[in-house]
């Protein structure tokens, strides 16, 4: 797995999407910090639409191609049809998987198997098939941001069993979103904060998600804007949040003084 964040965010008075995730690959044969995680999905508006995404690398190439498709044919994005459209690339993703579970196991079809399995196969392999339907869901989620067509930043959290969500100010998936989310919640983030604050809000939350195994300790950041333009924090400013990291963020736990005799007392009466 993996963290990646995606917050909304004002430069002097523009609208810009900060997109941040860690960098590191890995499988049964070992792991590397050299995978990026910021896909483009789409180019056929005014701003392109980006994607963030966890999961595994089969899944999340059968879902970008999926929302590719989709946003294509939807053609003019906005908050009308944004949900629908991605929507329809996750419900597409989830019945390639169900077809494969059933073409491999009965020799038909998904409708096929609905409409004649539970009268032409054994009940407990018709049962055992339904479990795993639903059980289905590939390991992938992704975070879809860009600009409506009137240049008004969205975010849309995803997940194959969960749907797709728009979120107000920042979204975060990955084993290590719950980590991210809560140093974001306690920075108090907001679309309104400054933007060099922002910026380094989402930094922090990054290191901080970095207490999860899979998160990897490289970091990849780049700001959207509302123009197409998507630039990149090079090793220089990455260098420079590192530096504001050591002196704000989190510090390494000392040696805690505590005297046991002055500050704890008893609050109940012996046992007999």
């Amino acid at each position: 797995m993996t963290v990646c964040i995606a917050t909304i965010c004002y430069q002097n008075g523009e609208p810009r999407i900060i997109l941040c995730s860690d960098m590191k690959v890995s499988s049964s044969l070992g792991s590397a910090e050299t995978m990026l995680k910021n896909r483009l999905i789409y180019t056929g508006t005014t701003t392109p639409w980006h994607a963030l995404t966890a999961g595994t690398d089969t899944d999340i190439a059968a879902l970008l191609s999926a929302t590719r498709a989709a946003f294509k044919t939807a053609g003019r994005i906005d908050e009308t049809n944004i949900i629908p459209t991605v929507s329809s690339a996750l419900h597409r993703v989830k019945r390639q998987r169900v077809e494969q579970i059933v073409q491999s196991k009965f020799a038909m079809g998904y409708d096929e198997f609905l409409k004649t399995g539970k009268q032409s196969l054994p009940d407990d392999a018709f049962r055992m098939a339904i479990t795993e339907i639903d059980m289905a869901s590939p390991d992938v989620e992704f975070i879809v941001a860009g600009f409506e067509s009137d240049r008004f930043p969205i975010l849309i959290k995803t997940h194959v069993r969960d749907g797709a969500k728009i979120k107000e100010e920042f979204a975060c998936i990955g084993e290590g979103a719950y980590l991210a989310q809560a140093s974001l919640l306690n920075r108090g983030y907001s679309d309104m904060m400054p933007f060099n604050t922002a910026l380094y809000a989402v930094y922090e939350a990054k290191r901080f998600a970095e207490g999860a195994p899979s998160v990897g300790s490289a970091t990849s950041m780049a700001i959207a804007s509302m123009d197409g333009n998507l630039k990149l924090v090079n090793l220089t400013g990455i260098r420079a949040l590192r530096a504001l990291y050591d002196s704000l963020g989190r510090k390494p736990l000392a040696t805690i003084a505590f005297d046991e005799e002055s500050s704890l007392e008893a609050t109940g009466s012996k046992t007999e």
